[in-house]
């Protein structure tokens, strides 16, 4: 028997965020193994228990790790486009302790920041 689906909570926004350096610095953060530990990782207190990563078209990155208080925490990542370096298209699911919590799809678009805002 398989799960309930949680209650659909839709939504869609965007953020913007001016990083230094052209698009092909930001996009090693994501082909870069250590790089992306450090884009990524949040939680240095938290217990790594399984880290799998294929950055490629059709490829994934799975992370599973145990809060302090003892929850197993699973980001499950498909990457479905790949267009270096200004385009990074994703699907991915969280769940905590097995439950599902989050299923999002998300599209980062990398581009030089415009003159006046370096």
């Amino acid at each position: 028997m398989s799960e309930p689906a949680p209650a659909a909570n839709h939504s869609t926004f965007a953020f913007e965020r001016l990083l230094p350096g052209a698009p092909r610095h930001a996009w090693r953060f994501w082909a870069e193994p250590d790089l992306r530990r450090l884009w990524a990782g949040c939680h240095p207190d938290w217990d790594e228990l399984e880290h799998v990563s294929r950055f490629e078209a059709g490829g994934i990155e799975l992370s599973r790790a145990r809060d302090t208080a003892g929850i197993v925490h699973l980001v499950d990542m498909r990457y479905l486009a790949l267009d270096a370096p200004s385009r990074i298209i994703y699907a991915y699911t969280m769940r905590q302790d097995d439950r599902l919590i989050s299923a999002s799809l998300v599209i980062i678009d990398f581009a030089e920041a415009p003159p006046d805002r370096t």
